[in-house]
This record gives C-alpha cells, structure tokens and sequence, in this order.
C-alpha cells in the first residue's frame, strides 16, 4: 500500500482530542483493587471500552457512563473469578483482568484473550510473571487454569525479555498489592503505562 499526501495551505482550527483507548482499558481494572469509587474523565465511548464495562460488570463491578460529560464512574461491589469465555475473545485487553486477579492471589480460568486479527500477539511475558508470584498455570481445550500455590516473599526483581506495554501494566498492577517491592527490569513507559501510575498512586 501507498500513501502520498500533497498539501500547500496552512491548516488552521481547533479539535478536541479525545481520550486514550489504550489507557482508559487498564484504568477501568484497577477498579478491583479497590473498595473505592473510580472516576474517570474524557473516557471515549468505543467498542473495546464497552467490551471491558460489560467484561467488568460480569465480575462484580459497577459501572455507570455519563455520555455527556464522557465520565466513567466504577466501584467494586464483589469480585466474583469468572470469565466469560466469549466476550474474552473479543477484546485483547482482557488479559488487565487477569492481573488484577493474580494481584488479588484468586483461582480462576480464563480463555486466551482476542484483540488484533494482523498477526499473533502471544502473551508467554504476562503468563511468565504470573508464575513468577506464585501461580501454576495449566492450558486445557483453550482454557488457562490458574492455581495460586505459594507466596512469593521478599523484593522481586523481574526482567521482561522484550518491551511489553500490556506485561508492563500487569506487572504493576500485581505490584500494587504485594506486601513486598517489585522491581521491572526493561519496562515500557508509554503514556498509557504513565497513567496506570499516576492513578494507582492516587488511590
């Protein structure tokens, strides 16, 4: 494919950028670390982001979308390990979830998450640091089991292969509820990343 863009005239006007997709997703889950309400500002109202509400809601979340005012309002009521295996598929974010349930040490399964149809995005860095914290992870009929069995102690030192803005995130996000220090070796530090942080240290 070629693209080939001319242009003389000077470009003028004002638009209202809208707020990240990629940073909205892991936002929204860290709702269950929290008993606390969540508000989320500037949130677009798109496919993925619906997908995780409805995603959420089926674990316990509650959520409710001022379209107006493109507010997100969250607060966990209960967190119930179930996924539904369907909606999983539909959206590659889903994997947020299962690293708020690692950070919380619970037993669930889980399908391999969907997302992008251009190539094969495997998630081997996530599974790999779940293990790291303590978890046995089985694969049966395109099911992940997760099994918590041992309390990993001390200040955890992790190294990921290769950049990963998703592993980066989970990482974080089991980080938060560890009693100890984890340390990322070669993380990611887009925007997205920036924002988990700054929220995190919010709550």
């Amino acid at each position: 494919m070629k693209l080939e863009i001319t242009g003389t005239d000077k470009i003028k006007g004002t638009i209202k950028i809208s707020g990240s997709k990629n940073a909205t997703l892991p936002l929204m889950v860290c709702s269950m670390l929290t008993k606390d309400k969540i508000i989320l500002d500037n949130v677009p109202y798109i496919s993925d982001v619906i997908m995780m509400a409805n995603l959420l809601k089926d674990i316990g979340i509650k959520i409710k979308y001022n379209k107006l005012k493109k507010r997100l309002t969250l607060q966990q009521l209960y967190i119930k390990p179930f996924f539904d295996f369907e909606k999983v598929h539909k959206i590659r974010a889903s994997y947020y979830i299962m690293g708020a349930m690692v950070a919380k040490k619970m037993n669930f399964v889980s399908s391999y998450p969907g997302g992008c149809s251009f190539s094969k995005r495997p998630i081997d860095y996530h599974l790999d640091f779940f293990k790291a914290v303590g978890y046995e992870i089985t694969t049966s009929n395109d099911q992940l089991i997760f099994n918590y069995k041992k309390e990993v102690k001390g200040d955890l030192f992790y190294e990921l292969p290769q950049k990963s803005v998703g592993a980066t995130i989970n990482i974080i996000l089991v980080g938060a509820l560890r009693d100890d220090t984890t340390i990322i070796i070669n993380p990611s530090l887009e925007p997205e990343v920036e924002q988990v942080i700054l929220a995190l240290n919010k709550m």
